[in-house]
């Protein structure tokens, strides 16, 4: 027997579901609440599913209790009672307690119905040969198994249809950005199983026009299987999503550090006296940061903040009225037009200091003069610009190149 999707996709999706569940029991320990529990349920029926479902767990199964395609009835099943679980999920966090339960006991009495008309249903069906890898595909032609699959599969759609409509009303008004974020990969995942019930409702109709179903039995594999690890990551990401926003705050923190060396690494030669530390024995080990990256990198900026303020004296009129114009002159937004102006200052106040001169006409650049940067965070983001314009801006290097040189100093 040939390989199909089947056989790699669903024990990928039934171990996902097993790790997502074990990994919800233990949350349950600390919160036992109705949604914890449901979301823990239905990861654990998610498991069965998709474990059922792989073909070879499917032969073995249909085999031990002597009922071919057994397996069919009772996956199909259990994705009834994983839908209720998911809308129960969603009502838990939309609605009061008491309003969640009395919309979740109309719907399981629905489901119950239908679970109950599948199942006669399925036994009105002549016994059809084995297939554990497209069995629906080869079956759908037969009339009561289509009555079947069209009452599954209308159940399927409404549910998805209504997870989708509560996911998506829900994510804009979520507090939580991952909660938000969640919601809608949620939603993504009904979708998905919305392409799947549409390829499995087109079998249907092929069995009664005369088409081969088999030629797009792909699109419902796919549709299911990636539809689940769309669901389960909606549904636990807003647990475990916010340890990426803290990788991604130190990385970035990390990078803020590093890209405003350049700048400090030029103040620091001018005045020594700005560093809370003694230099390392190797002066590129102040390029990097690995732990307590957020105190170093305010500590930076407050260096570099420390060493404007000692370079005041020499801020040059010309040397500011030359970078504007040059910026000017190469079309620099606002923004990147008052970094290299900032950047440009600051190179000519080192040289200046480095020679021991004054300007005949200081630069009336206001330490504070940005009375929008507020917090830590913008300012570390503007000394960033600046240290990336003093460092590769075409202004600043033309500019320096222009200035007398000073002997060289001593290390």
């Amino acid at each position: 027997m040939n390989t199909t999707i089947n056989d790699v996709l669903y024990p990928i999706d039934a171990a996902l579901a097993a790790v997502a569940m074990m990994f919800t029991l233990i949350g349950l320990r600390k919160n036992r609440d109705a949604a914890s529990v449901t979301l823990c349920i239905s990861f654990g029926l998610l498991a069965v599913i998709y474990t059922l479902s792989t073909p070879t767990v499917w032969a073995a199964f249909d085999h031990a209790l002597g009922v071919p395609n057994l397996a069919a009835l009772v996956t199909q099943s259990v994705v009834i009672v994983n839908s209720a679980c998911l809308q129960a999920l969603m009502l838990f966090w939309l609605y009061p307690r008491t309003d969640a339960w009395r919309k979740i006991r109309f719907r399981s009495a629905l489901l119950t119905g239908v679970l109950l008309v599948m199942i006669t249903l399925f036994f009105m069906t002549p016994a059809p040969t084995e297939h554990s890898r497209d069995f629906v595909a080869t079956h759908a032609h037969i009339p009561t198994y289509s009555v079947y699959l069209l009452v599954y599969l209308a159940t399927y759609t409404i549910t998805r249809i209504d997870i989708l409509r509560m996911s998506w009303r829900y994510a804009p008004v979520a507090g939580a950005p991952w909660l938000r974020r969640g919601l809608r990969i949620f939603g993504i995942g009904a979708i998905c199983g919305l392409i799947y019930a549409a390829a499995r409702i087109t079998d249907v109709i092929a069995g009664v026009v005369g088409w081969d179903p088999t030629r797009w039995e792909n699109v419902a594999r796919l549709g299911v299987g990636i539809g689940v690890i769309f669901t389960m990551t909606g549904l636990t990401i807003p647990g475990w999503g916010p340890y990426l926003s803290r990788v991604a705050e130190w990385f970035g923190r990390q990078r803020a550090y590093r890209q405003l060396y350049p700048l400090w690494s030029a103040l620091h030669r001018a005045v020594p006296g700005i560093a809370l530390d003694p230099p390392p024995r190797f002066e590129w080990l102040y390029r990097y940061a690995v732990r307590d990256v957020k105190f170093k990198l305010t500590r930076r900026a407050v260096e570099i903040r420390d060493g404007r303020l000692a370079l005041r004296d020499h801020f040059d009129a010309q040397v500011e009225r030359a970078a504007r114009q040059a910026a000017t002159e190469r079309n620099l937004d606002d923004s990147q037009l008052s970094t290299v102006v900032e950047a440009a200052v600051l190179a000519g106040a080192i040289r200046a200091m480095q020679r021991d001169e004054l300007p005949m006409e200081p630069a009336l650049l206001d330490v504070d003069r940005d009375g929008d940067r507020t917090d830590m965070a913008t300012e570390v983001k503007w000394l960033v610009e600046v240290s990336l314009a003093f460092d590769r801006s075409p202004v600043v290097a033309a500019l320096a190149a222009d200035a007398p040189q000073s002997a060289p100093q001593a290390a």
